[in-house]
């Protein structure tokens, strides 16, 4: 499966100042009931916020990583830390139902993928602190820091809303094959992505970059970092082809975004 820029970050976000919270994709807005959700299905309990000392890391490798299965404490760590649901509409369409794993084996599902993606969040060995957070040296540290109300995966492309730290991320399709690779990784960008924009309460502002960013301080900025430390600054976590597949990424992302 060829995944492309576009296919990965659909997402442009721009806070608009109101009583009522709202949150622009795409010109589409957000309402009121929507931002409520009450059809989300499989809702978690919102997980307190005391921090348990993290998993020490485990996988000398993405490869290893996703050969291997989540394990009983490690989901059980990741539904701890974050809020995470899927709403009706992707439950829906089918994708969403029991995951089944085997170590080596190629299962893929839309459960699975989104716990390999906090899994390679909190276990990729960066040597350097984040360049968009430089209190942290660990980007499942850095996203769990923010205390995010909800995390969604839903049929539809992601967004963020900045008033209630919320953040819905497109679920489609997270059932392929492709998902059962360590490039997961990058797709994993996604959740760097909408949590910037949370933290920084900032839409996409560049007025030559149509849905971009002017500088690199804002949600395209943090995910192309976030691309060029798992190339760079990660050891030998990822292969060279892995390491040079983030880079190229990132300078295309740099060239359609940033400006």
């Amino acid at each position: 499966m060829t995944i492309h820029i576009n296919d990965l970050f659909q997402c442009s976000c721009t806070e608009v100042p109101d009583v009522i919270p709202q949150a622009i994709l795409w010109h589409k807005t957000v309402s009121a009931e929507e931002i409520s959700m009450p059809h989300v299905m499989q809702q978690l309990p919102t997980p307190k916020r005391k921090f348990p000392e993290p998993l020490v890391p485990v996988y000398q490798t993405a490869d290893i990583l996703m050969a291997s299965c989540p394990t009983a404490q490690e989901i059980t760590q990741i539904r701890h830390d974050f809020n995470i649901n899927f709403d009706s509409g992707l439950m829906a369409t089918g994708t969403v139902k029991p995951w089944a794993c085997t170590q080596g084996g190629n299962e893929s599902s839309v459960m699975l993928t989104v716990y390999n993606m906090f899994r390679l969040l909190k276990n990729i060995p960066l040597t350097q602190p984040l360049v968009w957070a430089p209190s942290y040296t660990n980007v499942y540290d850095w996203l769990r820091s923010l205390t995010l109300t909800c995390i969604t995966f839903h049929n539809d492309i992601s967004f963020a809303s900045f008033t209630n730290r919320r953040i819905w991320i497109d679920g489609r399709n997270r059932d392929d094959p492709y998902y059962r690779t360590s490039m997961l990784a990058l797709a994993a960008g996604i959740l760097v992505h909408e949590a910037r924009h949370v933290e920084t309460q900032r839409g996409h502002d560049s007025q030559t970059k149509p849905g971009g960013d002017t500088d690199m301080g804002g949600a395209y900025g943090a995910t192309i970092l976030y691309a060029e430390m798992c190339a760079n600054n990660s050891g030998t976590f990822f292969t060279s082809y892995q390491q040079n597949e983030f880079r190229n990424w990132a300078a295309s992302m740099r060239s359609f975004y940033i400006g």
